[in-house]
């Protein structure tokens, strides 16, 4: 539902096309305008994920580590509070510590499903900034969201920065079998979606 007005979300044809194509490949680069419900689509496909694939592990990565909290956010509190979410997926909830009724790792910057293996040194979704510590994680799947910006777009050496980045840090840490998903705003002819849909 729209987060201001409560209101059913209608897709679009881009929209639903998104979803379509994430259901059929594990590596995607996908162009959104400003303003076209990039982030929204991205909230909803995580709520899917968890809710289909509780056993997994996810991460969101955006440009800048506290934009990609506010989708954890975003996340923790469909899970929490939306009935209809809830009907689809009834397993989806927090999961809750062996010995208490306290809930295991339900912050800020991550969570962790009922579903999501009690061994599991990574939770079920987690947020990163593009310079976050990625390194030593082990994802089944990973959504880049509005990861460019003037900060990082705005000299070709940052442009190559970012790249390196994803090349040396990020697809390194996806499980076989696992995906990547970008959906960005392009901002220079050599910027990360411009090399990687080369």
């Amino acid at each position: 539902t729209d987060a201001q007005t409560g209101a059913p979300i209608k897709q679009a044809w881009h929209h639903r096309e998104w979803q379509r194509l994430t259901e059929d490949h594990d590596r995607l680069v996908a162009w959104f305008p400003i303003e076209h419900g990039k982030t929204t689509q991205t909230k909803m496909k995580l709520c899917r994920l968890l809710g289909r694939h509780g056993d997994r592990q996810y991460a969101y990565m955006s440009g800048t580590h506290s934009q990609a909290v506010k989708m954890v956010g975003a996340v923790k509190r469909e899970i929490e509070s939306n009935q209809q979410l809830h009907e689809v997926y009834p397993l989806l909830r927090p999961q809750r510590a062996e010995l208490s009724s306290a809930m295991e790792e339900w912050g800020r910057t991550s969570i962790r499903v009922a579903q999501c293996p009690r061994g599991s040194k990574d939770p079920s979704l987690v947020a990163y900034g593009l310079n976050g510590q990625i390194l030593g994680s082990r994802l089944h799947g990973i959504i880049l969201d509005n990861v460019l910006n003037k900060d990082n777009t705005r000299s070709r050496a940052l442009r190559e920065w970012t790249i390196g980045v994803l090349e040396d840090e990020v697809l390194g840490r996806i499980l076989p079998g696992g995906f990547v998903w970008i959906l960005d705003t392009a901002w220079f002819v050599d910027d990360l979606l411009h090399v990687l849909s080369k």
